[in-house]
């Protein structure tokens, strides 16, 4: 009987013990399956990520593109006079007021406040006749001096208008 007992204990003990075998076989699989579809998420992540980069810059140069083209067609469309200007304004700017067109930026002027007007105070824009010391007059058809405009209020006309910009301005006769 003892050696009944003793083979059934034995028994039981194969069995628990491939149980235990068992199962631990089973966390093993389960957990290299989670790591799989873990590692699949993130192959799947990325790759979205990288269609919607992609996409992104696509729109981006698609923008950029359609920018450029519509500043190429406003300089074509833009009126002879406004492509004139320039030499005009070269012509007239002695003494007296003279308009100029910005049709590209950064405009390369330095505007300061001198005696409540304000005045050019450098000029970093070639072939422009602009000088230092001109007082602007007027923005975008808008009277500078009639509003009493401050710094602030040409660089806050300036960042909302588009270009072509027609800036006024007036030579001073003492110069």
């Amino acid at each position: 009987m003892e050696a009944e007992a003793a083979k059934e204990k034995a028994q039981r003990q194969a069995r628990t013990k491939a149980q235990k075998v068992g199962e631990e076989r089973a966390k093993r699989d389960a957990t290299r399956k989670a790591k799989e579809a873990a590692a699949k998420a993130r192959a799947a992540a990325e790759a979205q990520r990288q269609a919607t980069i992609s996409r992104a810059q696509a729109a981006v140069n698609a923008a950029a593109t359609a920018t450029q083209a519509a500043r190429e067609t406003m300089l074509a469309e833009a009126p002879a006079e406004a492509k004139e200007t320039d030499a005009a304004a070269a012509t007239t700017a002695t003494d007296g007021d003279f308009d100029f067109v910005f049709t590209s930026k950064p405009l390369g002027l330095s505007l300061t406040m001198k005696e409540e007007q304000v005045v050019v105070k450098k000029v970093k824009r070639k072939g422009t006749p602009i000088a230092g010391g001109d007082q602007l007059i007027a923005l975008g058809g808008k009277d500078v001096v009639g509003l009493k405009w401050a710094l602030k209020d040409v660089f806050a006309e300036l960042k909302a208008s588009e270009l072509p910009i027609t800036m006024r301005f007036r030579r001073q006769q003492s110069r």
